[in-house]
């Protein structure tokens, strides 16, 4: 059996909603959990599509290799240590201790610093980002 109910559309105007769980998702601005699978299945791709095409062009064009090297330090500073901190603020609505606020802003803080590094690595004379090797091996001295 269903019941009817009153909603309240954000214009205002007066709208009848059968059954109770249309009313719940009609006031419940959050998408259902099956739009949400589908929502970060379509951004898994665009991420996968992304990576593949910048990959390619790395490979096929050597003269782009700087280009990407930015395009991959900044986008994985930004996904990786200053998105999280973000979307976890907007998610709780500010309801944190200030333990965790100094994390957060740590985490942001440590996301430009490395953008900063991959900018200075690329446009500078030296590199200052490890990607592969010993640490203690190389030579630290000005050439």
């Amino acid at each position: 059996e269903a019941v009817m109910k009153e909603a309240v559309s954000p214009m205002g105007a007066d709208e009848s909603v059968i059954s109770s769980s249309a009313t719940k998702s009609k006031s419940n601005s959050r998408a259902s959990p099956r739009m949400r699978r589908v929502k970060y299945w379509k951004l898994r791709m665009f991420l996968a599509g992304t990576i593949i095409v910048i990959g390619t062009i790395e490979g096929s064009f050597p003269q782009v290799l700087k280009v990407a090297e930015v395009i991959r330090g900044v986008g994985l500073s930004i996904a990786g240590l200053i998105f999280p901190p973000l979307l976890y603020m907007s998610a709780v609505g500010g309801r944190f201790g200030t333990p965790m606020a100094a994390a957060m802003s740590l985490l942001v803080g440590l996301g430009l610093f490395n953008i900063v590094l991959v900018l200075m690595s690329a446009f500078g004379g030296k590199d200052y980002i490890m990607e592969e090797g010993n640490f203690y091996e190389i030579d630290w001295s000005e050439d």
